[in-house]
This record gives C-alpha cells, sequence and structure tokens, in this order.
C-alpha cells in the first residue's frame, strides 16, 4: 500500500513532525496498519490531538497485550523501557499508542490502527 493510501484510510497527516517513517499493512477483510516513526517531545501534544485521543495518555501502559506474529523485525514496542500508551476508538477505526520516551531528543512512536465495526 502507498503511503497516501495509508494516510487515507487511516486519517492521517504523517507529513511535517514525523521522521524516520515505517509501516506495515495488512489487507484481508479488514484494513490494519502498524506504523512506527520519530517525533520531538514538543510535538507529542499535536500528534495525540490529530489521533483523537481526549485524555492523556498513561505511564507505563502497554496497548499491544502480545507481540504479532506478522510483525515486521522493526516493530518493537516490549523493548521501551519509559513510555507512555493509550487507546481510542474513533469512528469506524480502533488506535492504539504507546510512545518510546527511553530519548528526550526523538520519542519513537508505535501506533496500531485498524479497522472496526
Amino acid at each position: 500500500m502507498e503511503l497516501k493510501d495509508l494516510q487515507h484510510w487511516t486519517r492521517l497527516d504523517l507529513s511535517g513532525n514525523v521522521e524516520n517513517l515505517e509501516y506495515y499493512v495488512s489487507e484481508g477483510m479488514d484494513y490494519l496498519a502498524l506504523l512506527r516513526f520519530k517525533i520531538t517531545a514538543d510535538h507529542l501534544n499535536d500528534l495525540t490531538t490529530a489521533l483523537g485521543f481526549t485524555k492523556p495518555l498513561r505511564q507505563n501502559y502497554q496497548p499491544f497485550p502480545v507481540q504479532l506474529s506478522e510483525a515486521p523485525s522493526w516493530w518493537q514496542p516490549q523493548n521501551a523501557q519509559r513510555f507512555i500508551g493509550g487507546s481510542v476508538l474513533v469512528p469506524g477505526l480502533s488506535r492504539e499508542l504507546l510512545v518510546d520516551q527511553t530519548s528526550p531528543q526523538a520519542y519513537t512512536v508505535y501506533l496500531r490502527t485498524y479497522q472496526v465495526g
């Protein structure tokens, strides 16, 4: 799937403050996307607002209960040592977010989003 198509169905703008974007899409009956990218700490609030989060992310919250067997090698949220996370439902989509804050210079963001309903 091309990036523009991913941005369309996930309703995400991944331009601007996102660096080192990697993504994987599983297409079956529904779409599931795994994304990993870097942002600076000062862009975290903008990101969570754009994703539809209305409550603060929680310390040490791991929204991904198990490692997916189909996950690419760069999908390593379980390696985060200092992190915050959360889950949110927006119309037609579930978004699960973990922000690895181990490096204060650039946070590593893990986002899993998939179609619901």
